[in-house]
């Protein structure tokens, strides 16, 4: 890792791309060159000690567990920055694209700036705390696209798409947990503001009871008025 220098590795995953209503949501974290020596132990302590895996097969209990225990404040949007019980610090970014955003441009386009945000904004922070120091930065993207994250200093950034990565790569796993806990607790907050809709339960996917509702009372305010299954009950929104 000598050719690597000063730097930064990155991992990126996002959720609710199919979702028929609320925001797409993308997680990026951090670590620097400097920790990569004690990377093994970061894994272990993640995967075996904690349990983290791909967010969509481990329990909302157990999801909040490891964040709880990783003290990651999932409720808020923006930069999060924690220390762990081995010597290592890592940072997150929480970016949210709301509906009208995704109607607008269209999924893909609002994934990828969702992910493009929480990158560019975390290598910003990254930068901030190292203004004189020339660095790389690495990323790690699940999927098999890639965003267009930039380096506001003109630094070097490498970017590679990982299909399945949440299931290969235990960081992308752990931002795919902070990304589907914080999008399912937005979603139990709507739930408040549309109690008919039940988003609590389904969080806003095109399950049987939420198609349902939306053609009994048509599209809300954080519906994806551009989706088949949305789209045919325009009419009868408010």
């Amino acid at each position: 890792m000598s050719e690597l220098n000063k730097g930064f590795f990155y991992f990126i995953d996002e959720v609710g791309r199919g979702c028929l209503a609320g925001p797409v949501v993308s997680v990026a974290c951090s670590i620097s060159f400097d920790s990569f020596s004690h990377l093994k132990a970061l894994i272990f302590y993640l995967k075996q000690k904690l349990g983290v895996t791909d967010s969509k097969k481990i329990s909302s209990l157990k999801r909040i567990e490891i964040l709880k225990q990783l003290k990651i404040d999932f409720t808020k949007l923006g930069h999060h920055s924690i220390e762990l019980p081995i010597p290592f610090k890592m940072d997150f970014y929480i970016s949210q694209v709301e509906p009208s955003e995704i109607d607008r441009i269209n999924i893909l386009q609002a994934t990828m700036k969702s992910m493009e945000n929480a990158g560019s904004e975390l290598i910003k922070i990254n930068e901030e705390r190292n203004p004189e120091e020339k660095m790389s930065h690495c990323f790690w993207i699940d999927g098999n696209k890639i965003p267009p994250i930039t380096s506001k200093n003109n630094n070097k950034i490498k970017c590679t798409a990982v299909i399945q990565g949440d299931q290969k790569l235990t960081l992308i796993a752990l931002s795919s947990i902070v990304a589907k806990e914080y999008r399912d607790h937005l979603m139990k907050q709507l739930d408040r503001r549309y109690p008919e809709y039940n988003f609590s339960s389904h969080k806003g996917y095109g399950t049987e009871i939420h198609r349902s509702m939306i053609a009994k009372h048509g599209p809300t305010l954080i519906h994806r008025l551009s989706f088949a299954g949305v789209k045919e009950y325009v009419s009868k929104s408010g």
